[in-house]
């Protein structure tokens, strides 16, 4: 859902209705509904395994943890989906859904479990008693149970943060517990599900960079560049860039050609400007395109819009060359990155739950260590000309904007929007992160789509169930859910965002 998910919240354009019924919108979202019951039947297997066999209980705790994983991000995209009925086709061959809340609660307690299951894998491994996972075989951490243990906490803060509206008290008390023990993943150790390169023997690249450098190119947001681009100003008006724009854009181009911008009357001598950015062109040769523009934009001009760059979908760096996508010969082929869980991510909790909650530690203090992990974990995915790779001061001076912008905010909702603002920034190559930050905050505060609402229609508060599933089990009773349906944790109002 990359592509889905990123349109949603302003990373790559919009070009035609949130969820249009004229294209089957509701089964596009088949295939990450079908992995995560296959996931979810692979991993009962692994428990069921381990259940007589003490010696497989790292496995187990793993197991568990992507079960929670895998079935928190389906109460965040649909809402109530089928459960505790899901995976036994024998006893319930047409589940029916469970509550969100309900969801939600079962997976607290199977985190828990988890984490109780790495500390006995401790102890076992101790005494030689423990079936090991080599470093091989783990993926994600090499074997590494206290990286496993680490990562449970992590992303308990995060599942404790998403609830916040609902179970303040208890998420503060519950965040206040994991802080104390401060056992979150670290910097070393972000987990990240790590691709392959295109033109390997057998491909397995980021498959963002398929549809960006060899396939058709979606366009990414003028309000994307733009945060990265002219978002920040010193005391002059003048623009301080965001230090990872050459890693995160590519831009194919060196030449202006405003033509692939015809829907605005001059986008340089009089542009269209909304909430003080201009939504057709934002100069600098960067050509995206605005949320919500429907109209045609011809194929000729893939070759000069501006594309991901090498972080994280594993593009080309941009080294002010303008060299076309197909003669760039990016250097990381593709081999980029999922960014799941990083350490960035887990700073923007500490901070949102510190401000929200009055949970241990300063927000500020938190909102500058995400931004500081976010900028050195970009920077040292690939490499820029010396000319262009930003200098300490570059670094410094974009940080100390971000932060006398949060001093100088007047209340803690102006406070909030600094710290999801910079969150929107950091989890470029994870859009549901942000998707559940603006249904949770309302920030990033987006400007309106260029067409009107009756032209996208109504955001997504919650994604529906695939045609195919509601057509064919008869619990669903032949009805979908609506979109602006919200998910239990999203109490927010029904017009808090569009």
């Amino acid at each position: 859902y990359f592509s889905n998910i990123g349109k949603f919240v302003r990373y790559i354009a919009l070009d035609e209705e949130y969820l249009p019924s004229s294209s089957g919108a509701q089964n596009r979202f088949r295939t990450h509904w079908t992995h995560a019951y296959d996931i979810g039947k692979n991993i009962q297997l692994i428990i069921n395994e381990a259940e007589n066999d003490e010696s497989l209980v790292f496995h187990r705790g793993i197991a568990k943890l992507i079960w929670v994983f895998n079935f928190a991000n389906m109460v965040d995209l649909h809402g109530d989906v089928p459960y505790s009925q899901a995976l036994d086709p024998i006893v319930y061959p047409q589940p029916g859904v469970d509550k969100g809340a309900d969801i939600y609660a079962d997976l607290y307690n199977i985190l828990d479990e988890a984490l109780a299951d790495f500390e006995r894998a401790i102890e076992k491994s101790e005494d030689q008693t423990l079936n090991g996972i080599t470093e091989a075989a783990d993926l994600m951490f090499e074997g590494d149970i206290d990286s496993w243990i680490r990562l449970g906490n992590s992303l308990k803060l995060r599942l404790l943060v998403q609830t916040r509206l609902v179970n303040a008290e208890d998420a503060k008390t519950q965040i206040d517990l994991l802080i104390e023990k401060d056992r979150f993943l670290t910097a070393e150790h972000d987990f990240d599900y790590k691709y392959g390169e295109a033109t390997s023997a057998f491909p397995s690249h980021h498959p963002f960079y398929e549809d960006t450098y060899l396939d058709k190119p979606d366009y990414l947001t003028n309000h994307f560049i733009y945060a990265l681009k002219d978002s920040k100003v010193d005391d002059e008006g003048e623009s301080i860039p965001d230090p990872r724009i050459r890693y995160y854009l590519y831009r194919q181009t060196k030449e202006n050609d405003l033509d692939a911008v015809d829907y605005c009357w001059d986008p340089l001598e009089d542009p269209n400007l909304i909430e003080g950015f201009n939504y057709c062109y934002l100069g600098d040769f960067y050509l995206g395109k605005d949320h919500g523009y429907q109209g045609r934009i011809d194929s000729e001009f893939f070759d000069i819009i501006t594309l991901p760059g090498a972080y994280p979908v594993g593009g080309a760096p941009d080294n002010s060359e303008g060299v076309i996508r197909h003669q760039s010969n990016p250097a990381l082929d593709g081999k980029g990155i999922n960014p799941i869980l990083n350490v960035s991510f887990i700073n923007f909790y500490k901070a949102e739950a510190a401000l929200t909650l009055g949970t241990a530690g300063d927000p500020k203090t938190y909102l500058r260590q995400a931004i500081e992990a976010s900028i050195e974990k970009t920077l040292g995915f690939d490499e820029l000309s010396l000319e262009f790779t930003p200098s300490s001061n570059d670094i410094d001076d974009y940080i100390e904007a971000v932060m006398e912008a949060y001093e100088a905010a007047a209340t803690d909702q102006e406070k909030l929007e600094v710290i999801i603002n910079e969150f929107y920034l950091a989890a470029w190559g994870n859009p549901l992160e942000i998707y559940n930050a603006y249904r949770r905050t309302g920030f990033p505060n987006f400007p309106p789509p260029i067409s009107s609402s009756d032209d996208v229609g109504d955001f997504p508060r919650s994604l529906p169930w695939p045609k195919t599933i509601v057509e064919g089990n008869p619990s669903f009773e032949g009805t979908n859910k609506p979109e602006t349906e919200q998910v239990f944790w999203d109490t927010n109002p029904a017009n808090f965002i569009k």
